[in-house]
């Protein structure tokens, strides 16, 4: 994911709850598409996601994405987005670490779907 010069057309000067009103219906979508393992439409939901300013779906779209990208077999990308994720949120570090390879969307279903 390449960082945006910045904030797309439909988003510049919105204001936070506007943004917010773009964001979830790409958080729905990622979610259901990572449910159905669909993990390439996910990453593309999350980086959508992920290209609008800051809002309340931010820190859980970064942090989907690590697990889009792990269940699509994109390992480097994977750690990369997990570590941004543990550098924006420092203060869940413990929750992410806490997490078993059990728990994880690769873990219930490898593959390259989507």
């Amino acid at each position: 994911r390449v960082a945006p010069s910045g904030p797309p057309p439909a988003a510049a000067g919105a204001p936070v709850g506007d943004i917010d009103t773009l964001a979830a219906p790409l958080l729905e979508e990622a979610r259901s598409a990572l449910a159905s393992k669909k993990y390439g439409d996910a990453t593309q939901a999350l980086n959508r996601a992920l290209n609008l300013p800051p809002n309340a779906y931010s820190q859980e779209a970064q942090e989907l994405i690590g697990y889009a990208r792990e269940g699509a077999g994109e390992f480097d990308k994977a750690r990369a987005e997990f570590e941004l994720y543990l550098k924006l949120y420092p203060d869940n570090a413990k929750r992410a670490i806490g997490l078993t390879p059990e728990e994880t969307p690769a873990a219930q279903g490898k593959g390259k779907a989507g």
